[in-house]
């Protein structure tokens, strides 16, 4: 199949190597504008609110592994209470009705 004249950006060239080619690594650049997941930070703030929340979400992981899912549930509403973050919305318990199993 002869190879099209496409003039693609360098992350769209990222991409169609990544998809033809995913064990090849080579077109990845050094000097890409694309942030690798190492770059990436977590730009939450360190107030107390995020603090405490990130304390009652660590609980509520605790009480979900040990089985105790309503407790877990009540643990997630009062981390998200205090703050909404995506970490609390994103964990399976926060999708749990109370009462079922």
């Amino acid at each position: 199949m002869p190879q099209a004249n496409l003039k693609l950006s360098p992350h769209d060239q990222q991409v169609l190597d990544s998809i033809f080619n995913p064990l090849e690594l080579s077109s990845l650049q050094t000097n890409n504008l694309i942030p690798a997941e190492s770059d990436l930070k977590d730009v939450e703030p360190d107030t107390q609110a995020i603090k405490a929340s990130r304390e009652l979400e660590l609980r509520a992981i605790g009480l979900s592994e040990s089985g105790d899912l309503d407790g877990a549930l009540e643990l997630f509403q009062q981390s998200l209470n205090l703050a909404q973050r995506a970490s609390v919305l994103n964990n399976p318990c926060t999708n749990f009705t109370p009462g079922q199993t």
